[in-house]
């Protein structure tokens, strides 16, 4: 069975899609997942629909309280109140705020914001041309790296995120299994190849998600801050079906569903630390996972 999983996983779609997460799922351990959040804090973007919303569900039923951040009012506002109904052992509030927005991201940090034990960044994007925000950042590079990180060191600057030997705080990065098509070029962030392939760049800036994760990870160890990165398979989303109709159209029955891709972030945010890798991780179906699959994506240092 072992070398059948492993062949399996090797074929990426047998192993990324709705029949991977049922055979990984067979070797979950569901005591990890027994900890109570009651008294915690956790602060989800883009959590009013799809893999978000279903981590703000499930961290509420044990009793978390969940800061959603949206870009429209109305949304977050249904998105809230559903949340109530569906998980009321926890609660809920919401902010609005544009992650790409680095002048919105330095706000959110500012806005009486309660200590957080648990810090997602899930909030993403593609767009089929290429777009600037009003500050001249390229819009998805913003969206997935630059306003992720500018909230965590606000955050941190502002004593909202710190951790203690017996309860670290957690980072969790939700990138993409699209990322292992790309290296990692950072002059490309910046200035996207031309003619702009927005899957392409799409895929960069998640395989910088990951690399950036771990940078923080070592940067914040030591006070007790846990950085993590994860990519949660082929997911039915909205985003997916908007974003990329024929990838949806030929996969559709293959997907998973949005509860399955948010299952490694829940088990990265309450998980027994000591289930964790010390050197943060990139991770797939509660298991860590390589940073690599082609050799075109390795660069001299990278790690493999």
């Amino acid at each position: 069975m072992n070398l059948l999983n492993k062949v399996l996983d090797n074929s990426i779609i047998f192993s990324f899609d709705v029949n991977g997460f049922n055979r990984h799922a067979k070797q979950f351990e569901n005591t990890d997942l027994d900890s109570s959040l009651n008294g915690q804090a956790a602060l989800i973007t883009g959590a009013n629909s799809g893999i978000g919303f279903a981590t703000a569900t499930e961290l509420m039923r044990k009793g978390c309280h969940v800061v959603m951040v949206s870009r429209n009012e109305e949304r977050a506002n249904i998105a809230a109140q559903s949340l109530k109904e569906l998980a009321p052992e926890g609660s809920v509030e919401f902010r609005i705020a544009d992650i790409s927005n680095l002048e919105t991201v330095a706000k959110l940090a500012g806005t009486n914001l309660p200590a957080l034990s648990i810090l997602i960044h899930n909030a993403g994007d593609m767009l089929e041309n290429l777009q600037r925000t009003n500050e001249g950042h390229e819009t998805i590079t913003a969206t997935h790296v630059l306003g992720p990180f500018l909230l965590t060191m606000e955050l941190r600057k502002r004593g909202l995120i710190q951790g203690s030997e017996e309860k670290p705080t957690r980072i969790i990065f939700v990138s993409s299994g699209g990322m292992y098509s790309q290296p990692l070029h950072v002059d490309t962030l910046k200035v996207p190849d031309e003619p702009y392939d927005g899957m392409v760049h799409y895929a960069q800036t998640k395989r910088a998600q990951v690399v950036l994760a771990q940078a923080m990870h070592e940067k914040l160890k030591a006070k007790y801050i846990h950085c993590f990165s994860m990519h949660p398979g082929w997911v039915d989303t909205p985003a997916v079906r908007r974003a990329m109709p024929g990838f949806y159209r030929a996969t559709r029955r293959i997907l998973r569903n949005p509860d399955q891709g948010a299952d490694t972030i829940i088990w990265l945010s309450v998980a027994p630390i000591s289930k964790l890798k010390p050197n943060g991780g990139f991770y797939f179906d509660r298991e860590v996972a390589p940073i690599h699959l082609l050799n075109k994506t390795q660069r001299l240092g990278d790690e493999a």
